[in-house]
């Protein structure tokens, strides 16, 4: 039992050590779906996300990146979308 609760912290500790992307949009915080850090080419060349929700967000003719943070374990983009 004792081998089977310690896969479970380990597993949990795991998946908060992943990377994450965030996004920003008009003062509200949205983590997307992908478990790493986003380069910034990227995001421009993608049409939509998909935040760990699994709502999607959509681009517009108006899409700019107006900053981009960079934290150890994520990298924060403020947009308009």
């Amino acid at each position: 039992m004792n081998g089977l609760k310690k896969n479970n912290l380990t597993l949990t500790k795991t998946m908060e050590d992943k990377m994450k992307t965030v996004f920003i949009i008009s003062g509200k915080k949205y983590i997307l779906k992908y478990e790493r850090k986003m380069p910034e080419k990227e995001v421009l060349k993608m049409k939509s996300f998909v935040t760990n929700k699994g709502d999607k967000l959509l681009k517009t003719a108006k899409f700019k990146v107006k900053k981009v943070t960079e934290k150890e374990k994520e990298r924060i983009f403020d947009i308009i979308i």
